[in-house]
């Protein structure tokens, strides 16, 4: 019968803006100076409009600061929101980047200008610096709003401050990281993978312009693995998970070893690390991880909130190179791991479930090999605390009950109560159907269910129990993929209840399957493999 664990939980930090008093030092761009691109005209304008959109190209067209002044203060219909109407649709039908930016640019000069008056505005002169200063204080206007309207002005603001600062400019990866930044929190906000994908490329732009020595570098790198780690869960492309890695590295190298950042980017570096492992099955990478989430775990400070969850990926890590590698060490470094972070987190935790689900299994292991009887307890104690507080609809909680089910099956194993055993099927019926059709795990519950029920009819003879386990393991059977390992156990198991049913019952056709079902366990089992139940 076969366990669960949980899924590992990742380590996320509040995302702050970098450089919120910095004003970049842009060179080759004077403060004012407008953009020089070709608009194009809006087609089929109205009557209405058209004077009003011939009198904004025409502004739009004097290159001169002084004259451009002059032309707004002499033409006040275009400080109306009609204008900016205008402008906004101008900008929407444009096809080049700087056309685009140059609108955005003298749309944010009208806003001045009606805010502020006209000659304020020219004064302050909308260029790089100003436009970086008035976007950090809008975006932290957002974070204390949250309005999508406030956060979409400050992108506009950065945006058209990129593309008024050179390329070679020291100031460049300034506005890159507050744009990256405010990219993050629109991302945030919406969970469209369009604004994942743009804050990802901003913050690989700002990483490759920041200089190597900058005090904003490792934050950088490290909301820049957030990203890809992001990217990486929702699409599951193996680049992502080789740039989270090499992102987390490169923050974690870059860090003071004091820095209260550490530990959170050693834990990010670890969890993609034994992502990795999982996905090529190369050794360095488990060994490298477990030295990651155990410097981590060092760096945490007791009473950090984030302790708790460290724990848990530390331990989950150490019970799983036990159950590849054997060391007894690791298994005993584990539940220690394990206990901690469950005693270190509060009742009303959400995490709480499936740390106490990972103590369980851990526990259940340790049982599975010493056969200490106060470790079966503890874990069963461990998973029905775990199933008791796992909310109804959660997607987790079919594998505490499978769990849980597994461990009352060995204590029925170990005492012969017959009320473990009627516990034990109940959590894996339970299991089986709170587990959608199309879930992986479905064969494998199913294959427990029908262990169980068997039991149940080798202590009490009820035919039922009996031709339930059956169905069970035929659909167990069915579901799984041909070249499953796990397969030929299931048909193992299934030609062993069909010749229970055929010895009580003597139907031919039992037989006939009997034989079947044993064939085909025999040929899905690689050569020299034992089918295991």
């Amino acid at each position: 019968m076969s366990q669960e664990p949980s899924h590992d939980h990742q380590d996320q930090e509040p995302i702050t803006l970098s450089g919120t008093s910095r004003t970049p030092a842009v060179q080759g761009a004077r403060e004012g100076d407008q953009l020089s691109a070709e608009v194009t005209p809006r087609p089929e304008t109205t009557d209405s409009s058209d004077e009003l959109q011939k009198l904004l190209l025409e502004w739009i067209d004097t290159f001169d600061r002084k004259r451009s002044q002059m032309y707004l203060e002499t033409h006040p219909n275009l400080l109306t929101d009609d204008a900016e109407v205008i402008l906004a649709m101008l900008q929407e039908t444009q096809q080049t980047d700087q056309a685009r930016a140059t609108i955005a640019q003298h749309r944010l000069l009208l806003w001045a200008a009606r805010e502020q008056g006209i000659a304020t505005a020219y004064r302050l002169s909308l260029g790089p610096g100003v436009l970086n200063s008035t976007a950090i204080q809008l975006m932290l206007h957002y974070q204390a709003t949250k309005q999508e309207e406030v956060l979409n002005q400050a992108l506009e603001r950065l945006k058209v401050a990129l593309v008024l600062t050179p390329l070679d400019s020291p100031g460049r990866s300034v506005l890159l990281g507050n744009l990256g930044k405010g990219l993050i929190a629109r991302y945030l906000h919406t969970g469209a993978l369009a604004d994942l994908e743009a804050a990802v490329l901003v913050h690989q732009e700002a990483a490759l312009a920041i200089p190597l020595d900058s005090p904003e570098r490792p934050d950088l790198l490290s909301n820049l693995s957030l990203l890809l780690n992001d990217r990486y869960q929702r699409i599951g492309g193996l680049d992502d998970l080789e740039a989270t890695i090499s992102a987390s590295q490169q923050a974690v190298q870059t860090t003071p070893l004091s820095s209260p950042a550490r530990p959170a980017l050693l834990s990010r570096l670890g969890l993609g690390l034994y992502d990795r492992y999982r996905r090529i099955g190369n050794l360095d990478d488990f060994e490298a991880a477990i030295t990651a989430l155990q410097q981590a775990v060092q760096a945490t400070p007791l009473d950090s909130p984030e302790r708790p969850r460290r724990l848990n990926n530390l331990g989950t890590g150490l019970h799983n190179r036990y159950e590849r590698i054997g060391n007894l060490d690791d298994f005993e470094a584990a539940i220690t791991a394990l206990q901690q972070a469950v005693q270190a987190t509060p009742l009303d935790s959400p995490e709480r479930p499936a740390f106490l689900n990972n103590l369980g299994n851990g526990l259940r292991s340790r049982y599975t090999y010493t056969g200490v009887w106060e470790d079966l307890e503890a874990a069963i104690s461990a998973l029905q605390q775990a199933v008791q507080a796992i909310p109804l609809d959660s997607p987790e909680r079919p594998a505490f009950l499978n769990n849980l089910g597994l461990g009352l099956s060995d204590r029925y194993k170990h005492t012969g109560t017959l009320e473990d055993l009627e516990a034990a099927i109940t959590a894996l019926q339970q299991a089986v159907q709170a587990t959608p059709l199309d879930s992986p795990e479905r064969p494998r519950r199913l294959n427990n269910l029908g262990n169980g029920l068997h039991d149940r009819y080798e202590r009490t003879g009820i035919l039922k129990d009996l031709d339930q386990a059956i169905t069970s393991w035929q659909q167990a059977a069915q579901v799984t993929p041909l070249d499953s390992p796990e397969r030929p156990a299931f048909l193992n198991n299934l030609g062993l209840g069909l010749r229970d049913r055929y010895w009580r019952t003597g139907a031919p056709e039992d037989l006939d399957q009997v034989v079947t079902a044993f064939q085909q366990a025999v040929q899905a089992t690689p050569p020299g493999a034992i089918p295991f139940r």
